[in-house]
């Protein structure tokens, strides 16, 4: 896809983030989507076009870079001048030179391979950037500099950091920050004595929203230029026509003029001849337009901002025209989305877009778009800038309308021939043509609203209601409002269908939140927990608002016909507006033009204020029409719509906070569950609550449940949990599976085993995956993944940990039977054959298995042993260490599972009267003192093993202690040692451990109720 047709959809900004920019090319970030095209070099000299203003500043700017001088420059300009754009390639010409390593050849050769011709001499070093953007967060550079406020500060950083280029963007916004203006000015100041140090000053004229003084009031701007500075003259959207050329990788071609000679005057098409290779691929009577659209003091009165908005402008103008022809007005985005309609003209110009839509519409065809475009377009210049020379002539009409394919003269004075003769709204004034504009009290509203029938008042319903619901139902992804307009409308995220077949396919999708207004009972089809459907109550009271101002105009018995007539008069009072003079003829009698205009004035303003009162009436009036409801599968009461509508807006946030977890709660985790079965599971189950939850944000709200490494991913058969940089959450779809690291208090044993067993498969001879997570006793430990397979006690403390991979010169790879594997399952009793291979030469091999350990020689670098498995089931660590011949070792882990019924701990965060326990975790000294006490005053025989690391400051501590509590002197040991630690380090990592295991009665359950304990419970099964 084209770089002019991304622009076009508004896929590439039309706006240059410097600080994204520099970002990317200065401190390896990526950036966003739409500012890609601005931060790859590749890419950004493509599109870029030096115009002689640029290329005479960047010069002057190398030429003192390389020759150690100091410059400021200030760049102030109205917003989408092209200030950024410079910017923007100041940073990629220093880029390059960085890449270049200062070589000025070597710049130049690389700007050649773009078209770009450049002064670039070669530079003994190449400066240092710092950028400040307000609204970004400072690099350390940045925040330093900001921080320093005399001059003497100042210089020595900028002396130590020179030659620095120092780029503010946008200058007038950082204004606010306290003391900036005096800082800058210090800055300046300094700057303008250190050598090779050069100061970049952006500021808008017009900053964005409104917000902010104008140029003419910069303080900050004004303190800079008491310095000596350069000022940077722009002048991209003089030359926009050959910045578009490289945006759409064009060149100029030759066009066939010879329709319009002996069609229009000479001297017009000599004028056109000479511009058109300028302005190639746009016609350019139709180009002056557009830049004087764009000129600076129209700013605030159209939307083609400068260079901005005037590039994006074009682009989509360019994309609706095919490759051969010439791009006119009728390629030009509709009006509305050019002309800003406000100001003391405001009422006029919204009449005469409307009008011109008409004209449109009666006329038909491209040429008539593109002859009654210009007109309308002129009209509104010509107004704004009084000048009789705007307005075009039917010369500049003709010329302004060819597109060298199949806009011929003939057909534009047609055009202009029906446009005048028909009755439409273009009047000709002499040789000029120009849109003209006239606009409409009780008698006359009612007698027009007999023009309106109920399909009309239901249709200003509808719009009315959309333009309400888009702030009232703001949480909903997909707004529905079923009318009757001869095509669907959009406001916003609300959409108006007229048709039932439509309707139904919107409802269908359940993946956004909906909420469906039925105004033309079109049905609900199938209810799901994010579908809120909205049916009328038509026989319901007249509201009294409505009442009151109906009466005047209609005779209304119910809540339904209260709302169409007040649609009915909204149109009405449109019509009265648009006829004014023949609605109140006597206008047109008025001698006295200064009183004729006043009378007009007021009688508009009269209208208008009818219509005004409909539409505020009409929001009470819909609200109440439209209250009965169905959400998802409930039918609750309401009173009005948009009380309702806020009521939900209420509770989503603790309907959405709880509801992963919720959905989880009705799952048996046996394996990972895909997300779209979960998101089904939700919409469609009875149990769930209603909400206005989209597919993305229930994906949201998953992540957020299972923040800090509390679930596990699966994404096409592979396990996701940790990685070298902590947790680790995949993007997230329908396929995704997921599954919970703890589940009814149980820490989900089989999903970290399957994560355990996927890395062991990773692991080569080579090459080992290591976890490093730290004990709750503060000690880091950092364990081989095979060896993390059999030592189930430590899964619980993973969650915080992180993958390392570790290369080994001496390695050893094991296989059993034949197999390298990580986990083996065999029979009791079974013998398996074992290799262990070498990556060089063996000495010994040392394996053990449950309370068999053997060490043999070995010699070259395959040993081979065979082992007699253990005869009871259960789950048994192999370990095999090879000592090799150098002295170094590796050792191995396999984890073997004898298959039968054995008895095995189950990690489990809360107990149950009747379970074994056979350890618990504890993580605070004081809960392990009192645990103790208890297990004392209970005579349970037990093994007490301490662990505490503690190192900062003038504090080490590294205890690692373990006692068999057999009599009341090994008890007081361990209770002094507790105690100490207590007061030195209140976390430790404390394990109880009871051989056999102690059953859990019913003053145990009540004791251990709460408690933030770890326990290993002995379960029997099936290993």
């Amino acid at each position: 896809m084209s770089f002019v047709k991304l622009l076009a959809e508004g896929k590439i900004s039309p706006a240059i983030d410097i600080y994204e920019v520099y970002g990317a090319l200065f401190l390896g970030r990526n950036p966003e989507e739409a500012h890609k095209v601005y931060c790859d070099p590749d890419s950004f000299f493509k599109i870029t076009y030096v115009t002689p203003g640029f290329r005479q500043h960047l010069e002057d700017f190398l030429k003192k870079l390389a020759a150690g001088e100091s410059q400021i420059y200030t760049l102030p300009a109205l917003l989408g001048a092209g200030k950024s754009h410079f910017l923007a390639l100041v940073l990629h010409i220093i880029a390059l030179y960085r890449r270049c390593k200062g070589s000025g050849e070597c710049v130049s050769r690389h700007l050649a391979d773009y078209g770009i011709e450049l002064y670039t001499p070669t530079l003994a070093k190449v400066p240092n950037v710092a950028v400040f953007r307000a609204g970004r967060v400072l690099g350390e550079f940045e925040r330093r500099l900001r921080s320093l406020a005399t001059k003497e500060e100042l210089r020595a950083a900028l002396r130590d950091a020179s030659p620095i280029v120092l780029l503010f963007d946008e200058t007038q916004y950082l204004e606010e920050e306290p003391g900036f203006v005096q800082w800058i000015q210090t800055l300046a100041e300094v700057a303008g004595e250190i050598k090779g140090v050069y100061l970049f000053v952006s500021y808008s004229l017009f900053p964005e929203g409104g917000r902010g003084p104008a140029l003419e009031t910069s303080k900050s701007l004004s303190a800079v230029e008491r310095m000596n500075v350069v000022r940077v003259s722009l002048d991209t959207a003089k030359n926009i026509a050959a910045v578009f050329r490289r945006w759409a990788d064009l060149r100029p071609r030759r066009v066939d003029i010879a329709p319009l000679k002996d069609v229009v005057r000479e001297e017009v098409l000599r004028d056109f001849e000479k511009r058109l290779e300028e302005a190639y691929p746009f016609n350019p009577v139709f180009l002056d337009v557009v830049l004087r659209l764009a000129d600076e003091s129209l700013a605030e009165r159209t939307k083609v901002q400068m260079t901005r908005e005037l590039l994006r402008t074009l682009a989509r103008a360019y994309v609706k025209a095919s490759p051969e022809e010439l791009v006119t007005f009728a390629h030009l985005p509709e009006p509305e989305d050019i002309l800003v309609v406000g100001g003391p003209l405001a009422g006029e110009w919204s009449t005469l877009v409307k009008l011109y839509k008409e004209d449109v519409d009666r006329l038909g065809g491209k040429a008539a778009v593109s002859v009654l475009r210009h007109i309308l377009l002129a009209t509104f210049l010509a107004r704004l800038m009084p000048a009789e020379s705007l307005y075009p002539t039917e010369d500049n009409l003709v010329a302004g309308s060819y597109n060298a394919l199949d806009i011929r003269p003939v057909d534009v004075k047609d055009v202009l021939a029906k446009a005048t003769d028909v009755g439409l709204h273009v009047a000709r004034l002499g040789d000029r043509y120009v849109y003209w504009f006239i606009g409409d009290e009780v008698h006359a509203i009612r007698e027009a609203m007999f023009k309106f029938s109920y399909e009309d008042g239901i249709d200003v319903v509808a719009d009315q209601l959309a333009a309400l619901l888009r702030e009232n139902a703001r949480f909903f992804s997909a707004v529905y409002v079923s009318g009757v307009s001869s095509q669907k409308k959009a406001f916003g995220k609300v959409v108006i269908l007229t048709n039932r077949d439509e309707w139904a396919r919107a409802l269908d999708d359940a993946d956004k939140s909906t909420l469906a207004v039925d105004l033309m009972e079109f049905g609900l089809g199938r209810r799901r927990n994010n579908l809120f459907f909205v049916r009328r109550d038509d026989s319901g009271p007249v509201p009294a608002d409505a009442g009151r101002l109906l009466e005047r105009f209609a005779d209304v018995k119910n809540v339904k016909e209260a709302a169409v007539a007040l649609g009915q008069l909204y149109k009405a009072v449109d019509e009265v507006l648009v006829n004014l003079y023949h609605y109140f003829p006597d206008l047109l009698s008025m001698e006295d033009e200064r009183i004729k205009r006043e009378m007009e004035q007021l009688l508009r303003s009269r209208v208008e204020r009818w219509k005004e009162r409909a539409s505020a009436v009409l929001k009470t009036a819909s609200y109440t029409w439209l209250r009965r409801v169905v959400a998802g599968f409930t039918e609750p009461e309401a009173r009005r719509l948009d009380e309702y509508l806020n009521e939900v807006a209420r509770q989503r946030s603790d309907v959405l906070r709880g509801l992963v977890e919720r959905v989880f709660a009705e799952l048996q985790w046996d394996g990972f569950k895909k997300l779209g079965d979960l998101w089904s599971l939700y919409l469609n189950n009875e149990k769930f609550p209603p909400a206005p939850v989209s597919f993305e944000e229930f994906l949201e709200a998953v992540k957020s449940y299972c923040a800090g490494c509390s679930c596990l991913f699966e994404v096409d058969g592979e396990v996701k949990w940790l990685s070298k940089t902590g947790c680790e959450i995949p993007p997230l779809d329908k396929d995704v599976g997921v599954a919970p690291l703890r589940w009814r208090d149980q820490l989900v044993e089989w999903a970290v085993e399957a994560f355990l067993k996927q890395l062991a498969s990773l692991s080569t001879s080579t090459t080992r995956y290591y976890i490093v997570y730290r004990r709750p006793s503060g000690e880091e430990v950092r364990r081989a993944v095979d060896d993390l397979l059999s030592s189930r006690g430590e899964w619980p403390f993973l969650s915080e940990g992180r993958l390392e991979v570790e290369v080994r010169e001496r390695a050893i790879e094991v296989r059993v039977d034949g197999v390298a594997t990580p986990v083996v399952e065999r029979n009791p009793g079974s013998r398996v054959r074992v290799e262990v291979v070498g990556s060089d030469d063996l000495l010994t091999v040392i394996y053990r298995i449950g309370d068999v350990e053997r060490e043999e020689s070995a010699s070259g670098k395959v040993h081979v042993f065979e082992v007699d498995l253990p005869s009871e089931p259960g789950i048994y660590s192999m370990q095999i260490e090879a000592v090799f011949r150098d002295g170094t070792r590796d050792r191995r882990n396999v984890s073997v599972n004898i298959k039968g019924r054995c008895k095995r701990p189950r990690t489990k965060y809360s107990v149950d009267v009747g379970d074994a326990i056979r350890g618990i975790s504890v993580t605070h000294v004081k809960d392990a003192r009192g645990l103790l006490d208890y297990f004392v005053k209970r005579g349970v025989p037990l093994r007490l093993s301490v662990k505490a690391a503690q190192a900062g400051g003038d504090l080490i501590i590294n205890v690692d202690a373990t006692f068999n509590i057999t009599s009341p002197e090994i008890r007081e040991r361990a209770i002094r040692l507790l105690a100490a630690l207590e007061y030195l380090s209140p976390a430790a990592d404390v394990k109880f451990e009871f051989t056999p295991p102690v059953q859990v009665d019913g003053d145990m359950a009540q004791k251990f109720k709460g408690a933030k304990y770890s326990f290993d419970v002995e379960v029997e099964e099936i290993c």
